[in-house]
């Protein structure tokens, strides 16, 4: 797996709303509600032989970005992610850290890592392009509001200045 198909995937899901139920699950725009129903939490939740559905999901949109650019392969998305998939943000920030790959300067293909008033990390996202004073994301479960924002019921890309105090670092997957 490349960081690009990491990207390209991710990107393609710009847009999609969480559901009120569970009907229209694959559509981007129809049966949207607040209720933390997605199509991620689908797969996540048939990849953990679990129900997903109506947790936070900005971890989940990650693991399964990464399992859909792996090819559809649990062991690959597993590998890339240190360790496995997660649905808790801070178990992927554990699995980095134990991995040593764990950082304060993005790179294209990082997971990035957001703490919140209180210093807990509590978001998530993928890097989708640097430059000189700012990080680009595309991320699950945010607004495209500017700002941090969790349980934001979309997915969106968004941008934010490189010392954004919310920032807390940047996972380096493992890729080819």
């Amino acid at each position: 797996m490349k960081a690009i198909d990491v990207i390209d995937k991710a990107k393609a899901f710009n847009g999609y709303l969480e559901k009120e139920t569970l009907s229209n699950i694959t559509d981007f725009k129809a049966n949207s509600g607040d209720e933390n129903i997605t199509w991620f939490n689908e797969v996540y939740g048939e990849l953990t032989n679990s129900n997903a559905q109506k947790l936070y999901w900005c971890a989940i949109f990650v693991s399964v970005i990464f399992y859909l650019a792996g090819k559809k392969s649990l062991n690959a998305a597993k590998e890339a992610l240190c360790g496995g998939i997660f649905a808790r943000c801070a178990t992927g920030v554990e699995r980095f850290k134990k991995a040593n790959r764990f950082f304060i300067t993005p790179e294209v293909g990082d997971v990035i890592f957001f703490i919140d008033e209180n210093g807990r990390v509590s978001h998530t996202g993928i890097v989708v392009k640097v430059d000189t004073g700012r990080v680009y994301t595309m991320e699950g479960n945010t607004s495209s509001d500017s700002g941090v924002v969790r349980n934001g019921g979309a997915v969106n890309d968004k941008s934010y200045l490189l010392n954004n105090n919310r920032i807390y670092g940047y996972g380096r997957p493992i890729y080819d």
